[in-house]
């Protein structure tokens, strides 16, 4: 777009839509996610390559949509050459081995997939080895290739599995990482430590130098600073009274955000009430500060946290150009961890949750697709963005960039892959937001 009048315009997209093909991505599902050949997880497409030339995306219905760019047109334009129906059902993560040329897929199914995209299968001692690996109990929702030919999966059934590709079995798995199913990993291949977060506030960091035996080196617990918070200012009202806490300065009507009125009591017999023995009392929007007098240890460290809002993790990964952790969170916010697990940065953003991350090494950017539909780009030197990607119709499930046209590509639940031009720094102050 080289009319300057159309800078205001924040996210036009290129107009050599990779979606020129429209009919083979009107057959599709809703698209959820996408990479190009790459040696890192799919999710996070998060390493660029010198040639290209194919971009792989899965579907709802487990299929593997080939995307190659179109050397007979002079512009960015990508046509859908193959369909390979490869699970049952959905697929969640997909990683491409370069070595082996393979591309590695796993799902609702448990199944993992190996797909060799020469059609030659590998032999060990002269027997084919088998292209699929099985083990785990529930859906796979992470796959990473790691260093020494092995391959990290993990699981709605909380277990990390390690598999060596070159006899296609397993090495070691981790049973009950999490108290929740896992929903992301990411693997650090300098430090050799995978991070995992299940469906809560933790990242647990894992040490896999010895990959038999994994261990956790250290936990990037987004709930320290607001459980810390909440202890130092009702540490010295726990299983005491109203009065007590009064005496602290702190009022246990406030500190629950609720007024003095509305109480719902239930009980046991005439004597139910504040004062009984055992008394069970609830609040429906609003409770009494007298109502804590009766409350104590552990009720009342739940009533006083109940108005604490915990963050839960929504994805992690690895910043190599800056050699720390970056997570986001329900609670609108993006934090940057040391390798010690200490927190060192926080931003806000605005968008909704964060549907997935990508770490641009080549160009030191973050990206995050929302649940606004919007991609947004970031300098980590700076909480505002440089661009806003508007277009898509649904969330934006998978980020990649193509480093020989400098511009990223994205996918969507609206059964679209779209390609933007990269922001560039001058553009950083702009008022909108920047270009796109």
């Amino acid at each position: 777009n080289n009319n300057n009048n159309n800078n205001n315009n924040n996210n036009n997209v290129n107009p050599n839509n990779i979606n020129n093909n429209s009919n083979a991505i009107a057959r599709s599902n809703s698209v959820t996610s996408m990479a190009p050949k790459s040696t890192v997880p799919v999710a996070s497409c998060s390493t660029a390559i010198e040639a290209p030339d194919e971009i792989f995306a899965f579907d709802e219905g487990g299929r593997v949509l080939t995307w190659n760019l179109d050397v007979e047109l002079n512009c960015d334009v990508y046509n859908c050459v193959s369909e390979l129906q490869v699970h049952k059902q959905n697929i969640y993560a997909m990683v491409y081995s370069e070595p082996l040329g393979c591309l590695i897929t796993a799902g609702e199914d448990a199944i993992i997939h190996m797909n060799y995209l020469s059609g030659v299968v590998p032999t060990f001692n002269d027997v084919p080895l088998p292209t699929i690996l099985e083990g785990h109990e529930g859906r796979v929702t992470g796959l990473a290739l790691l260093n020494g030919g092995l391959l990290a999966s993990v699981s709605f059934d909380r277990t990390l599995r390690i598999w060596d590709l070159a006899t296609m079995k397993s090495v070691g798995s981790e049973p009950k990482m999490h108290d929740a199913p896992i929903q992301a990993l990411e693997y650090c291949a300098e430090r050799e430590e995978l991070a995992t977060c299940g469906m809560g506030n933790r990242v647990r960091v894992w040490n896999l130098k010895r990959p038999s035996h994994p261990f956790v080196s250290y936990v990037l617990d987004h709930s320290e600073a607001e459980s810390d918070l909440l202890t130092n200012s009702n540490n010295s009202i726990m299983g005491n009274s109203t009065a007590n806490a009064t005496a602290a300065g702190i009022n246990p009507a406030s500190s629950l955000g609720i007024s003095t009125k509305n109480l719902l009591l239930t009980g046991s017999g005439p004597g139910s009430g504040p004062g009984s023995g055992n008394m069970t009392w609830l609040t429906r929007s609003e409770a009494p500060a007298a109502a804590i007098t009766s409350a104590h240890g552990i009720v009342l460290e739940a009533i006083l946290s109940g108005n604490v809002d915990i963050p839960e993790v929504t994805q992690v990964r690895w910043v190599s150009f800056k050699g720390c952790w970056v997570t986001a969170a329900d609670d609108d916010m993006i934090r940057l961890w040391n390798t010690e697990g200490r927190k060192i940065h926080q931003f806000s953003y605005s968008g909704g949750s964060v549907q997935c991350l990508f770490v641009d090494r080549v160009n030191r950017l973050l990206l995050a697709g929302m649940l606004n539909k919007n991609a947004y780009v970031y300098d980590l030197d700076d909480p505002m963005p440089l661009a806003v990607f508007k277009g898509h119709r649904d969330v934006i499930k998978g980020i990649g960039y193509v480093k020989e046209s400098d511009t990223y590509v994205t996918c969507s639940w609206d059964q679209t892959l779209r390609l933007w031009h990269r922001p560039h720094p001058q553009r950083k102050g702009a008022s909108n937001g920047g270009g796109g």
